[in-house]
């Protein structure tokens, strides 16, 4: 079976869509983490509810990175409040609610270490 093919732009497109930062991965058979984003739509098609719920998730993000996995688990379940089908959400919480009782390493930066292509 064929691959989805991704879906990447450049910096000066930036300015015409809207993206949420999804997370910090490093990429199988590959050592450096990556900051990887979810293209959503052109520049000004989100609700304020929409922009409320991937403002929790990209904050939520961030506590994590910082291993606030209170904050993040609060700020995660409110975005699910907002919207409950939205999958980025459900994982981050899977992760955080792991790490908070199985913290990661101290050398952990943040980043998701992907196995599978």
């Amino acid at each position: 079976p064929a691959s989805p093919t991704p879906t990447i732009f450049g910096w000066a497109a930036a300015a015409t869509i809207e993206a949420r930062l999804l997370d910090k991965l490093v990429l199988a058979g590959k050592t450096e983490p990556v900051l990887v984003y979810e293209l959503l739509c052109e520049k000004g098609c989100l609700s304020t509810a929409q922009k409320q719920m991937i403002d929790n998730y990209e904050k939520a993000l961030r506590t994590y990175w910082q291993r606030d996995w209170e904050a993040a688990e609060s700020l995660l379940e409110e975005a699910l409040r907002q919207q409950p089908q939205d999958q980025p959400s459900q994982i981050l919480l899977q992760r955080v609610r792991l790490f908070k009782f199985n913290p990661p390493p101290d050398e952990w930066q943040g980043e998701f270490v992907q196995t599978h292509k």
